[in-house]
């Protein structure tokens, strides 16, 4: 093999460690961001059947969507 080749395939496998690692930090952001969709509509299903939301669940689905909010920012900082 040639030092260029070498060269070549040593930058071909730092890309593909870069979009492994990308992969992975974007599984993870996924499942946080679904978590907090999970807590949201939890809070939304009580709601829906008729439980009367208390001072409690409203900031607690507050916090949730702040939550939310601030890891999509995050995620989307990351991206850039």
């Amino acid at each position: 093999m040639t030092q260029e080749n070498g060269s070549r395939l040593d930058r071909m496998e730092a890309i593909m460690f870069d979009l492994a690692t990308a992969s992975i930090r974007h599984d993870n952001a996924i499942n946080r961001h679904d978590e907090e969709f999970s807590r949201i509509n939890g809070t939304l299903e009580r709601m829906a059947a008729g439980q009367e939301l208390n001072r409690q669940d409203i900031n607690t689905l507050t916090a949730s969507i702040q939550d939310l909010r601030n890891l999509v920012a995050d995620y989307i900082q990351g991206r850039s």
